[in-house]
């Protein structure tokens, strides 16, 4: 490019995340990992001497803005890949609440008021896909997807209800890119 040679890699770090050249996620997750386990270790080494607020605000301050930072993107691993971010959740929660390896974690989660790694991804797909259709969003995202009614003039309850068009992919990847996870989760959202 302009005469200099761009050296392929297997991955860069831009703007604090991993992206790696199959867009598995794997490297960033397990540096996000890193750091949610030190977290975990700051919790369990003060529970002790600090009542559930505290460390309710230790855990939105040190564990919750890592594991929310682009997770519209890395959100889309595959399951095996996201794991460890969901045991490392269930780890802080069970000690900011002294709970055994046998406590359901769904009802600690409640009664934290904290939303699951998978929820919070999907409440962040949910909030770009509302930005997406007010229009609030960067320039660059303006034909990202299509609505339906480009597509066809069916008066069908999709195509009026003004949801957006996701393409039929057959691989997996393409099943795991924003063009169609963005539409499916905006048509679930207004239909329930």
């Amino acid at each position: 490019m302009n005469g200099v040679r761009i050296q392929q890699t297997d991955s860069i770090k831009y703007l604090g995340v991993i992206i790696d050249n199959k867009h598995s996620w794997k490297l960033q997750i397990s540096s996000l990992c890193r750091k949610l386990s030190q977290a975990c270790g700051v919790v369990c080494k003060i529970r002790h001497f600090a009542d559930i607020k505290i460390l309710r605000l230790i855990y939105f301050s040190l564990f919750h803005s890592h594991l929310q930072y682009c997770i519209i993107d890395w959100g889309r691993a595959y399951k095996t890949v996201f794991r460890p971010e969901q045991v490392l959740q269930k780890r802080i929660e069970k000690y900011m609440t002294f709970s055994n390896g046998m406590s359901s974690a769904s009802n600690i989660f409640k009664l934290l008021k904290i939303l699951k790694v998978s929820d919070l991804y999907q409440l962040n797909l949910e909030k770009f896909m509302y930005k997406y259709k007010a229009d609030i969003l960067p320039s660059s995202f303006d034909n990202f997807f299509s609505k339906l009614y480009n597509i066809h003039d069916h008066g069908t309850k999709k195509q009026v209800s003004g949801n957006f068009h996701h393409k039929r992919v057959r691989t997996d990847y393409g099943k795991k890119m924003l063009q169609n996870v963005g539409p499916v989760a905006w048509g679930w959202l207004y239909f329930q």
